[in-house]
């Protein structure tokens, strides 16, 4: 152990020792448990006073960070094992009785290592009466040799057995959350039947927690529909706050049938991994047979959908909301009827003052539609417009800095991430609308834009009572600052919605009212594709242009075509292709 270091008297050992325990409550010590070089350990070196504080205030110990596989990877022997005991014991004796905050990673960096880590867990779950929040999570997957052939095989798998007092016993049984407020749930697709019943176990122990307000369920790496009939359903009547992440909207609906809806205040219905979109199932329209009746929010106030899947159309069919304050809408293409959302909305017939926060995330090929939406009568108060790449044009922007203000008149606030901008016009559509009345600007660069950060610093100097904050992403693609796999990515998802959908009213709808935007495509792809050989090989670029033309070739109808003649251009792009 470090000495602790003796200095002559500061003023800050002035303080009052309550002033010092919040100020050491602010400074970060997450992932700190077993890291004695790290605050709050550190504090307690620094003089007999700070020491004195250390002690005396368990609220600096509560954050509980049991991440087996850090420790298995830090000792393969195991040699600390005792080191850790000790650590631990030591920290949950200076947690007095005050709430813990529980984060685990129940995976190893080798299958045996578990065992060796098991008694250390059981040290946590003894006190699992006192937990106020529990995040699990099952880590990196590792492959030993001889197994990368099959990724099904993961000898370091979550292992929830230490979860259970007994092994003859259930979790509900053996262990009580009497004062758990907040879960969060990360687990991997890649689990073993026994792990898989033992999530299902854990889930509906936590949440008939009596206390439990919030649970985040995120399922990494695929989706349910792996596992057929095996959701772990959410049974409780007193959460008020539900992420279901990973998992798609028609397959995350049977999780809340136990839920009192009636309390329910937020529910996120989130996305499929990032870049994977249009995952279409037969069979979705079902949930409304399943479901017949309307599903009654009547408290909720946030609500965001992911619309990837078939599965967002019956569920705002039977959806009312009549307190919603902020919806957040993403991953929507040409094949998203945005009309059966605005139905919704209408239906639930909103409460003054209606929608305060929209947020429109990864959107292709749909900004004159989008702009279409925004103006819809329950958007009138909207005094938030958060938006999330993929916007091919200024034309929103354009629309809000126009003088009639008929487009969100009550805009305060507008956050834009462009790191994935597709046009430059964009940028200064962004300036003319932050212009127009606005009250913060948020905007979300590339590193290499550093020019456009100095003119929107410089807008906000010129407009006091503008605010406008500027944010360097580190964002990189092998391209560079480019256009070009965002522009693929979009004619990628409509030529497949031109192809494959079902609905062919709403893809033709939808391309008709943004053939404009098509268009804009097309021209920068005509611009570049002779300049192919200056650019780096990429992904989109060397695999997937020459099909994704050819879809675009072989299409039965796409709108406007006379006017744009998307087929012959696509036709020529992909010789064009073939010869650069």
């Amino acid at each position: 152990m470090t000495p602790m270091v003796q200095s002559t008297p500061s003023k800050v050992s002035s303080l009052p020792a309550e002033i010092i325990a919040d100020i050491f409550l602010y400074l970060p010590h997450e992932n700190s448990t077993f890291k004695l070089m790290e605050t709050p350990w550190t504090f307690s070196r620094v003089c007999r006073e700070w020491r004195a504080v250390c002690l005396g205030t368990p609220r600096l110990w509560c954050i509980i960070d049991l991440n087996l596989q850090a420790l298995s990877e830090r000792d393969h022997s195991c040699n600390n094992y005792a080191a850790y005991v000790s650590i631990l014991s030591t920290v949950l004796e200076r947690t007095a009785d005050a709430p813990l905050h529980i984060n685990l990673t129940l995976r190893c960096h080798q299958s045996r290592s578990l065992s060796h880590f098991r008694p250390i867990v059981q040290m946590v779950f003894d006190h699992c009466d006192r937990w106020a929040s529990l995040t699990v999570s099952d880590g990196q997957r590792h492959f030993v040799a001889g197994q990368y052939h099959n990724l099904s095989r993961d000898v370091t798998h979550l292992d929830l057995s230490p979860l259970k007092s007994d092994s003859e016993k259930p979790i509900s049984g053996s262990v009580a959350f009497g004062s758990l407020r907040s879960v969060t749930l990360q687990i991997a697709h890649d689990l073993v039947s026994s792990s898989d019943v033992q999530v299902q176990e854990l889930v509906r122990a936590l949440s008939s927690a009596p206390l439990l307000a919030s649970i985040v369920f995120q399922q990494t790496d695929t989706t349910f529909q792996q596992r057929p009939g095996r959701f772990p359903v959410l049974r409780s009547t007193q959460i008020r706050h539900i992420h279901l992440l990973g998992c798609l909207l028609h397959e995350s609906i049977p999780m809340l049938a136990g839920i009192e809806l009636a309390h329910l205040e937020t529910l996120r219905l989130g996305s499929c991994r990032e870049g994977r979109r249009h995952c279409f199932h037969t069979g979705v329209d079902s949930l409304e047979m399943q479901t017949p009746k309307a599903i009654h929010m009547p408290e909720l106030r946030d609500l965001a959908l992911a619309l990837e899947d078939e599965g967002y159309k019956p569920f705002c069919r039977l959806t009312i909301v009549p307190s919603l304050r902020r919806l957040e809408l993403s991953h929507g293409s040409c094949n998203v009827d945005m009309s059966v959302i605005e139905n919704m909305l209408e239906r639930s017939q909103l409460r003054k003052p209606s929608i305060e926060h929209v947020s429109l995330h990864f959107f292709n090929l749909m900004d004159i539609t989008c702009t279409k939406f925004l103006r819809r009568t329950m958007f009138v108060n909207t005094t938030t417009l958060q938006i999330l790449g993929d916007f091919v044009t200024g034309h929103l922007f354009d629309c809000l800095a126009s003088q009639d203000r008929t487009l969100l008149p009550n805009l305060e606030k507008l956050e834009v991430n462009i790191s994935r901008v597709k046009s430059p016009a964009i940028l200064p559509a962004i300036t003319r609308a932050a212009g127009a009345g606005l009250r913060v600007l948020r905007v979300t660069l590339l590193q290499p834009e550093s020019v456009w950060a100095d003119e929107l610093r410089a807008l906000g100097s010129s407009h006091p009572e503008l605010k406008v904050e500027v944010c360097l992403s580190d964002f990189k693609c092998s391209l560079g600052y480019m256009v070009e796999p965002a522009i693929l990515s979009d004619l990628f998802n409509s030529a497949n919605a031109a192809v494959w959908m079902n609905d062919r009213d709403v893809v033709n709808r939808n391309i008709e009212e943004n053939a404009e935007l098509l268009d804009m495509l097309f021209a920068t792809l005509e611009k570049i594709i002779p300049k192919l050989y200056e650019l780096e090989p990429d992904y989109w670029l060397t695999d997937e242009l020459p099909w994704i033309m050819s879809m675009i070739c072989e299409a039965g109808f796409i709108p406007r075509d006379d006017q744009f003649h998307f087929k012959e251009r696509a036709a020529r792009l992909g010789e064009l292709w073939f010869q650069h």
